[in-house]
């Protein structure tokens, strides 16, 4: 019988000597594991949003000592940019740069670019960064709809123009009338049609043959588009008019993908997208839209600014339209609630943006004409 005691024992202590030595090799296996992560991009190779997401990949792939490896596709190579999302639910690519207006039939919540919203790009991503709220509000229906979360952060904020064809300048408020113009979608059919414009929807790739066939008489664009899509040579004047900042999610990952991630990797990516997007993201378009104003008056352009009062009167026409828009359409989506409580935020946010501003450039975290719009 003491035999027996003693060979239970025995096995007893093999057995989790083999369960220890298991989970040491898992443990290894996990610490060595590579992850191939499939990242797409609806925008081109030269656009500014490729060149530096791709810098923010580069930079993940050395924090994490190459663990970490991106196949790229860029030009929305693998599916259509509207059917992007989709595609990235389902696994087919892991993390998406793409923009939130494109879902907004889908997904409201996330176009929260409209006039009056957020005060500005750094106050969107300094919110994004410290308020874990925030970041799940806004997940939210994308994880419902299309099993994406959005844990990153992507501050690529120019302001919107009108770039518009030789003989079609818009130097007042009463200018847009009668004018088909490009817009994004969201909010801002219903501002044009305010202002007693034609809302024509196009994709980026779209928009220099319908300048230059004349099916539409301008672009709501940014000044970058005057390189990138060659809208200086079908342009005769831009209008410097702020109407849509660009603030809203553009890096989609797919929730799979992202919960079967070890900790730590996430970890150094969440690091590593707060650090791009102070140190590299900002700076660079604020400094590249300057230049693209520069660009604009060297190549001859009618570089246009509205009378104040037209500003004024435009400001209180879009910010108005646009908060309704949001608000009623995430309702009729069935995600008005969250819609509100983002808004909230929004307020919030606008109210404490000048004691934050104060507090960031004393840290060192933005610095004067790096993280506003420099054009202002």
């Amino acid at each position: 019988m003491k035999k027996c005691l003693i060979l239970a024992v025995l096995g007893t202590m093999l057995s989790l000597i083999s369960i220890l030595i298991g989970l040491k090799l898992t443990e290894a296996a996990t610490v060595g594991e590579v992850y191939k992560v499939t990242f797409m991009s609806v925008y081109p190779p030269a656009h500014e949003q490729y060149v530096l997401t791709c810098q923010y990949l580069d930079m993940v792939e050395a924090a994490t000592k190459g663990r970490i490896k991106f196949e790229r596709y860029p030009s929305h190579q693998l599916v259509p940019p509207r059917q992007a999302l989709d595609a990235t639910g389902k696994g087919m690519i892991h993390i998406l740069n793409s923009y939130s207006p494109y879902y907004s039939g889908k997904v409201a919540t996330g176009c929260m670019g409209f006039p009056g919203a957020w005060p500005n790009p750094a106050s969107w991503a300094y919110n994004f960064f410290n308020d874990a709220e925030l970041r799940n509000l806004v997940s939210k229906q994308y994880l419902d709809k299309s099993n994406v979360l959005l844990p990153l952060m992507h501050a690529f904020v120019p302001g919107s123009c009108f770039i518009m064809a030789p003989g079609k300048e818009i130097r007042k408020l009463e200018d847009f009338r009668g004018k088909k113009i490009r817009g994004p979608g969201g909010a801002i059919p219903a501002i044009f049609k305010r202002l007693n414009a034609a809302t024509v929807t196009l994709i980026g790739s779209e928009w220099y043959t319908a300048m230059q066939r004349g099916t539409v008489d301008g672009v709501m664009g940014y000044p970058y588009t005057l390189r990138t899509y060659r809208l200086l040579e079908v342009a005769g004047s831009v209008t410097k008019y702020r109407m849509v900042p660009t603030i809203c999610p553009m890096l989609f990952v797919n929730a799979d993908f992202w919960n079967s991630l070890p900790q730590g990797l996430k970890d150094t990516m969440i690091k590593v997208n707060e650090e791009w997007t102070w140190e590299v993201m900002m700076p660079a378009v604020a400094k590249q839209e300057l230049a693209d104003w520069k660009l604009a008056k060297d190549k001859g352009l009618q570089v246009i600014e509205l009378p104040k009062e037209d500003v004024d009167k435009l400001n209180r026409i879009a910010s108005a339209i646009g908060r309704e828009w949001y608000l009623s359409t995430c309702k009729d989506q069935g995600y008005g609630e969250v819609a509100r409580k983002i808004v909230d935020k929004m307020e919030k946010a606008t109210n404490e943006w000048p004691t934050l501003e104060k507090k960031l450039l004393k840290e060192g975290k933005i610095r004067k004409g790096g993280y506003m719009y420099p054009a202002e």
